[in-house]
């Protein structure tokens, strides 16, 4: 019978709640994990972390990696300015994804899961290739022969638009009150940045007027 224990890579943002909400039907989350890299909005992103584990009553974890910032100075994801960049290329840090699902992997193998759950999508996955089928994929290859359980990376968004996550969320009564999507910090998230485009435009179509009101 399969292993159905599962670690989470939860950011506090729309796709990693989602993952949690979908993947909670069908796995036993042991822990969820959270990256502190030095990104600017992480404090919010910790505090929606932090709400959505109370809300799913799930075991979490902080992991902090001070040296992915220092690495990454082009992003801006890291820089002290609110910069309305319109290029998504200029928020990519180097291999963040790959570290994350190894990280997971470790995790996994360590507390005898067979599943590291991660909130790629086909929508991120235009601009980032770390949210790709392809790496999925890879990921799972390779974990083979660094796992000795054979740990998979399972993205059950893999599929979907921000508009269809955002479908799957209302149907799974995620959470979306607690989200963090925002790539800054603020008393609400900015609607200007990449992320904050995709996330509005995706509840606009879903005529999710209230969480608009209560996001932005």
């Amino acid at each position: 019978m399969p292993n159905k224990n599962a670690i989470i890579l939860l950011s506090g943002g729309l796709d990693s709640v989602v993952s949690t909400s979908v993947s909670m039907q069908e796995y036993n989350i042991i822990k969820a994990l959270h990256f502190d890299y030095g990104q600017i909005p992480e404090k919010k992103e910790r505090l929606a972390f932090k709400n959505i584990c109370d809300y799913y009553k799930i075991e979490s974890e902080v992991i902090c990696l001070p040296w992915l910032s220092n690495i990454s100075k082009s992003s801006d994801l890291n820089k002290s300015n609110n910069s309305s960049s319109k290029n998504k290329k200029n928020f990519w840090i180097p291999n963040r994804n790959g570290l994350f699902a190894n990280i997971g992997a470790c995790y996994a193998e360590a507390l005898n899961c067979e599943t590291v759950i991660i909130g790629a999508n086909k929508q991120e996955a235009k601009d980032f290739k770390d949210n790709s089928k392809d790496f999925i994929l890879t990921a799972t290859k390779m974990f083979l022969n660094s796992t000795q359980n054979n740990v998979k990376l399972y993205a059950p968004l893999i599929d979907l638009n921000k508009s269809e996550i955002i479908k799957i969320a209302i149907e799974t009564k995620a959470p979306l009150h607690l989200i963090w999507s925002c790539y800054y910090n603020g008393t609400k998230h900015c609607g200007n940045c990449p992320s904050c485009k995709l996330l509005k435009t995706a509840l606009e179509k879903n005529n999710k007027t209230e969480l608009l009101k209560i996001l932005f």
